[in-house]
């Protein structure tokens, strides 16, 4: 025992000025922000959606294309080269077009058409629908969901840093009260040590009976086990910690316990709430800002398929010109009208996708009713659990101070003769358990204030 608190007084000399500066708090929560790994994930999950993002936006995107053809055998040796850049816009499901296009005249009289003057045609042209598609389609849902899903992945971000946040909290605090439990137990052990060399003295010299310095020591013992068994936890609440709280290249730190905070933090009163508090917590939630995106991607869903049941009806208009010599037919500014209608006449795709779209948004407002639910009541669960802790705290304390009255008038009494060694252990033991139940009830104060910090989302408190 003697050798271990050399040990860890050697260990507090040796140690570098920072390392024994108590750790802090908001140390603790700025090292998890910048380096746990669910953070990073989150970040990475946000990146990739990015990436889905620009993926779904790539059918807009610009193309070149090319028909070449050649009467390869036959009567006639027709040749003809048709260039054209393509690019589709996401209005009305249009697609523009400009090409070049160049042929011989050597086809037959039903493929007139590809034939071109010498200089070859230069042409124009857009497709767009008028009906199905107009509004929405494939495409334009894709983007609608890739844009939602870079929402959700910020709100997926948010609710991470929460999570870490608090349970950084939780880790540091459990950390704290370890510590003041290793202490206080150090310093009932220290106390049956230095009453182990005064028993042994008055032993020697006849005062008191050999029987108490047995007893003093199996006493001794006693508490040197409970001050172990706290080192222990101790060290397992160290590690812990280390989960979050990290090196500058991102690896865990365990904390020297040397920086463990001498005194426990005051506390903090919490502001009442009433409905435009639990209104504005509803605003601050990551959780239903994600299901109103849900709504919103079965939402454009549901218009999907309601698309699907309508009929297409696509216009076309091309305008072409002609260069170079060759038939007067061709000299003409051409420009055409082309119009495309389709009819479904069997619409159970459309309407099965109609159908559970429709299914979807009701479960989502069913869960956005139940959450809100929930969340009222985890605050009100939570303000009375603050309640009763601090209530827990403040008995605690008295009895702390009560405690320790006891055990000095029962120190001085023995000190007078007027007492036993029993009972001057039995106060020291009494004093001990009431300032470890002091702790344990602000731990319970202090996590009990994290959780509401993150059931409020509370992002100043929690370092984000």
């Amino acid at each position: 025992m003697k050798l271990r608190i050399l040990a860890f007084g050697w260990l507090c000399i040796c140690l570098p000025a920072w390392a024994v500066e108590p750790l802090t708090l908001d140390e603790v929560l700025t090292s998890s922000l910048e380096h746990f790994p669910r953070i990073q994930r989150a970040v990475e999950e946000k990146l990739a959606r990015e990436g889905d993002l620009l993926k779904a936006q790539g059918a807009f995107d610009l193309a070149l294309e090319q028909d070449s053809l050649l009467w390869a055998s036959g009567y006639y040796e027709g040749r003809s080269v048709e260039s054209r850049l393509v690019k589709p816009l996401p209005q009305s499901n249009a697609k523009l077009s400009a090409g070049y296009r160049v042929a011989n005249d050597d086809f037959p009289i039903y493929q007139q058409e590809r034939v071109t003057n010498d200089a070859g045609e230069i042409n124009f042209g857009v497709v767009f629908s008028l009906w199905r598609d107009r509004d929405i389609d494939p495409r334009r849902f894709e983007l609608l969901r890739a844009r939602l899903a870079i929402t959700e992945a910020d709100l997926d971000l948010a609710l991470a840093r929460v999570v870490t946040q608090r349970n950084a909290a939780h880790a540091y605090w459990r950390w704290v009260a370890a510590g003041r439990r290793v202490e206080i137990y150090r310093q009932l052990a220290a106390l049956a040590e230095a009453r182990m060399a005064g028993l042994e003295k008055r032993v020697a010299a006849g005062d008191v009976a050999a029987i108490q310095v047995v007893e003093n020591r199996q006493n001794l013992l006693r508490r040197q086990s409970l001050l172990t068994t706290a080192e222990r936890d101790f060290e397992t609440a160290a590690i812990d910690l280390s989960l979050y709280l990290r090196d500058g290249e991102g690896r865990p730190l365990q904390p020297a316990p040397a920086r463990a905070p001498a005194a426990l933090q005051p506390l903090a009163p919490l502001p009442a709430h009433d409905r435009a508090f639990i209104a504005a917590v509803l605003e601050r939630r990551p959780e239903f800002a994600r299901i109103d995106a849900g709504l919103d991607r079965e939402r454009g869903r549901l218009r999907l398929a309601e698309n699907e049941l309508k009929p297409r009806i696509d216009l076309g208009l091309k305008a072409g010109q002609d260069f170079g010599g060759g038939s007067r037919t061709r000299e003409n500014f051409d420009t055409l009208v082309d119009v495309t209608i389709s009819i479904p006449l069997e619409t159970r795709r459309g309407r099965g996708m109609a159908a559970e779209a429709r299914s979807r948004l009701r479960q989502l407002e069913l869960d956005r009713q139940l959450m809100q639910d929930q969340v009222a009541i985890e605050i009100d669960k939570l303000e009375t659990t603050i309640d009763a802790a601090r209530e827990f705290v403040g008995l605690t304390s008295a009895e702390v101070e009560q405690a320790a009255l006891m055990e000095q008038a029962e120190r001085d009494r023995f000190s007078a003769g007027a007492s036993d060694f029993f009972l001057v252990n039995l106060r020291e033991e009494r004093s001990a358990d009431a300032r470890i139940r002091h702790i344990d009830a602000h731990l319970g104060y202090t996590t009990s204030v994290v959780d509401y910090q993150a059931a409020t989302f509370d992002t100043t408190a929690l370092g984000l």
